[in-house]
């Protein structure tokens, strides 16, 4: 009878009832209640209803759910209603020829106020008349604040009153010329206050600049107050911002409506597509990391498996990698690659020959940092090729590889449209590579010898398309890495049992250059272009000095454009 309720709720499934309260007093306050309906059915529905007070932050949500006659978030017999709530999923209100009415807010009598309230429209309910505030004789306020928000297209209703925003959130799944909501009976009536229309979308894919679509279709009355409409911009997936051009007609006239055109800015496309850029950029890195993994250990343990006997002689080498990557952001990477071959020496009057096949697999985690996008995903390369070194007995050496498989990726971020969107995308594309070499090798005092050489290192990464889980495709261009190197190697055999070395070497990468392609606009180019320095450390050891096995181990540090650390590890092993 008298006091205050507080923090209710009533959820009713699968039932029926006549009236249903939220909460209810007859003389106090209704605080924060809240009716959900779940595939049932009522006469009327109040998320709060006071007599002789105030209801404050109600809501009613439906869903799969009917009601015959009226649906209050807030109502008040004399008082007042502020921040009440409904959300029409889906169901009814009203019948045909019946029409029911939904109200935010309701004050029945004296000077109180409905503000702040909101419908939220998911579903069609063609029965039903819509108002923000309403009341049987108050001269209280009924509009300031109250807001209609539109999530679905193809809906209907009979009319919208008492509104000072009209929100449009466009569907994922929109496309051009498509209808948002049309009111079938006496329309929208526009308050003294005017109400303001605005449309909003993220995520949408279906939209392209000159594109065009009905917000609003039905009789609009703006006898009392003006239409206002407030051009803005829609977001289009994860990649572009269009403008919202506004036409209208205010006849109130059954041909009344509100549309848009969608207008290009002229500034391609957002700034954070560069993230899945530079996914393509890893992916390249992680294919012309299997040259670093031959040059630098897998063919000295196949020069070293082939002297051991005149046949084919197999080897394996493993390595483990810590990397970051200059991208103009950032890449970093850790992981592992593997080469399994077999090698035999040639041997002329001039020289020696050293053959090989070999295997090379590869993989690799990674997290991208770019426009303020943290990505991550890991990759992985299969393939192989064939090496060839020829060494002449006055210490000069010529040296070269083709190599060739398949390089796999994928990519995971939140951190799109603000934060709000989650986008994931997987690769898969072919490479190919190559690389040349010319050095000498010096012999110097104390069983020591000093190895100078020059390299060239192309790897070629194939474009490829991939569907985004936004709903865009982008088309990613292919990616060439082409990078020179000059350094030098100086061991020592400390004895017939071992060898340790050192070596300093400079690279320039000249290109390695990546890009994606969406509706006629490209992403940023993220690129490895730039210096790079590494120094390098090992050891070569032959536990026994006749022994069936020879172990390579070493690691490298590099600076400038890719910087980190790779360990290696070589075996040679007679069968």
């Amino acid at each position: 009878n008298s006091g205050d309720v507080k923090d209710v709720s009533v959820t009713m499934t699968n039932s029926s009832a006549d009236y249903v309260h939220g909460g209810y007093t007859d003389s106090g306050s209704v605080t924060n209640a809240s009716v959900t309906l779940r595939n049932s059915v009522a006469d009327a529905v109040f998320g709060g209803r006071v007599n002789s007070g105030d209801v404050k932050d109600v809501s009613v949500t439906m869903t799969n759910s009917s009601a015959d006659s009226e649906v209050y978030g807030g109502f008040a017999y004399s008082g007042s209603v502020e921040g009440a709530t409904v959300n029409l999923n889906s169901g009814s209100v009203g019948t045909e020829g019946t029409p029911g009415r939904v109200y935010a807010g309701f004050i029945a009598t004296g000077s109180g106020s409905a503000v702040n309230g909101t419908i939220n429209l998911r579903g069609s309910f063609p029965y039903a008349e819509l108002y923000g505030g309403g009341t049987g004789d108050s001269t209280g306020d009924l509009v300031t604040g109250n807001t209609l928000n539109v999530y679905d297209k193809n809906l209907q209703a009979l009319s919208a009153q008492n509104f000072q925003y009209l929100n449009f959130h466009l569907p994922a799944d929109i496309s051009a010329g498509e209808t948002i909501l049309t009111l079938t009976g006496s329309g929208l009536t526009v308050p003294v206050i005017g109400t303001t229309v605005n449309t909003y979308a993220s995520g949408v894919t279906g939209l392209r600049a000159g594109d065009e679509l009905t917000l609003l279709s039905g009789k609009i009355d703006t006898s009392a107050g003006e239409l206002n409409t407030v051009e803005g911009t829609i977001e289009i997936g994860i990649s572009k911002e269009y403008k919202t051009v506004y036409e209208t007609q205010t006849e109130n006239a059954d041909s009344d409506y509100v549309r848009i055109k969608v207008v290009d800015t002229g500034r391609g496309l957002k700034s954070q597509t560069k993230s899945l850029a530079e996914t393509a950029v890893f992916s390249s890195a992680l294919a012309a990391g299997g040259a670093d993994a031959l040059v630098n250990s897998a063919m000295d343990s196949a020069e070293i498996a082939a002297r051991a006997r005149a046949k084919w002689m197999p080897y394996a080498n493993m390595g483990y990698s810590d990397m970051r990557y200059d991208s103009g952001s950032h890449i970093d990477a850790n992981g592992w690659n593997l080469n399994l071959g077999a090698a035999r020496r040639f041997i002329s009057t001039g020289g020696e020959l050293l053959v090989g096949p070999f295997f090379e697999y590869g993989r690799s985690d990674y997290d991208s940092y770019s426009e303020g996008i943290h990505a991550d995903g890991d990759g992985h390369f299969t393939g192989g090729g064939i090496f060839v070194r020829q060494k002449n007995n006055n210490g000069f050496y010529y040296e070269g590889s083709v190599r060739g498989g398949r390089v796999k990726a994928d990519y995971k971020t939140d951190g799109m449209n603000g934060g709000t969107v989650h986008e994931e995308f997987e690769y898969d594309t072919n490479y190919w590579a190559f690389h040349v070499g010319v050095g000498k090798e010096f012999e110097l005092k104390n069983r020591s010898r000093l190895n100078a050489y020059l390299r060239y290192f192309y790897t070629h990464q194939n474009d490829f398309s991939a569907p985004l889980s936004s709903g865009e495709t982008y088309d990613f261009d292919d990616v060439t890495s082409s990078v020179i190197r000059a350094g030098a190697r100086w061991s020592r055999e400390v004895n017939d049992y071992s060898t340790l070395y050192a070596g300093l070497a400079y690279q320039y990468e000249f290109d390695s250059e990546a890009a994606a392609h969406f509706d006629g606009d490209s992403t940023l180019s993220p690129s490895l272009e730039g210096s790079s320095g590494m120094l390098e450390l090992g050891w070569q050891v032959r536990p026994k000095k006749d022994g069936n096995m020879a172990v390579d181990v070493g690691v490298a540090g590099w600076a400038g454009k890719k910087r980190g650390v790779n360990f290696h590890a070589g075996v040679k092993w007679d069968l």
